[in-house]
């Protein structure tokens, strides 16, 4: 991919929460867990860490 504008998509971590919350859940993981999951990852992407 290259760093092109238009390959550059915008999400609220809200949103972005939820739809990883969702997924994780999708795939068996216990309500909890996915949140802890979710919250790692983004906490990671606010400081620069892109996952």
């Amino acid at each position: 991919m290259n760093n092109n504008s238009k390959d550059i998509v915008w999400v609220n971590f809200d949103s972005l929460e939820n739809f990883m919350v969702d997924v994780f859940k999708g795939i068996g993981v216990p309500e909890e867990d996915a949140r802890i999951c979710a919250d790692v990852l983004i906490t990671s992407d606010k400081r620069g860490i892109d996952s």
